[in-house]
């Protein structure tokens, strides 16, 4: 790679960087963490499979530890309540109160979605076609989750079932329903 390129690479991964971190909410009236906030925005963008302190440490690239402490503490507010999971004993899903869902909804997302949200049709389209690609090649770091979706899903096998179309996730061997091939998951594999 000659110079000139690694240099522009390395400028547009640095204002990627940036640009998230400086448009992530700061401490606000609740004194909601950064972490917090993200650990509320990741758990209403995630399908069942995803919504557990597992999948958030993955998502945010944090220790199981430090996923825990900003759990408990969103519990500790009524943020999140945890759901005994029906498939393993051992694991709960986390979900949103609505107190968070209010929360979520009276910040009107993050500074960077509500940029977004200006952008054209076209605009966004070329940007998610970008970042997705960007998402295959760069591919993460072990013990962190690439960002895609089910329905995108290398795991993803679906089936028709007399009128019913069905889907399954042959990672984990969970029925998927409509919800959660829209959502995103910590399980996410580029085909």
């Amino acid at each position: 790679m000659n110079d000139s390129l690694k240099q522009s690479a390395d400028r547009l991964a640095a204002s990627i960087r940036h640009l998230v971190r400086a448009t992530d909410p700061d401490a606000n009236a609740d004194g909601l963490t950064p972490l917090q906030w993200n650990a509320l925005h990741y758990l209403a963008l995630a399908n069942r499979l995803s919504r557990t302190v597992s999948g958030f440490a993955a998502y945010n690239g944090t220790s199981k530890g430090t996923a825990s402490q900003v759990i408990r503490g969103l519990v500790e507010r009524g943020y999140i309540r945890r759901v005994a999971s029906g498939q393993d004993g051992r694991s709960a899903e986390l979900v949103l109160t609505d107190a968070a869902k209010n929360r979520l909804s009276a910040a009107a997302g993050t500074p960077l979605t509500r940029a977004i949200q200006t952008l054209s049709d076209e605009d966004r389209t070329r940007l998610q076609a970008v970042m997705d690609t960007l998402m295959r090649r760069a591919r993460p770091p072990a013990g962190r989750s690439c960002l895609g979706s089910c329905a995108d899903c290398a795991h993803h096998k679906s089936w028709r079932d007399g009128g019913a179309e069905l889907a399954r996730c042959s990672r984990e061997g969970h029925l998927l329903d409509q919800e959660d091939l829209t959502k995103i998951c910590v399980a996410y594999e580029p085909r």
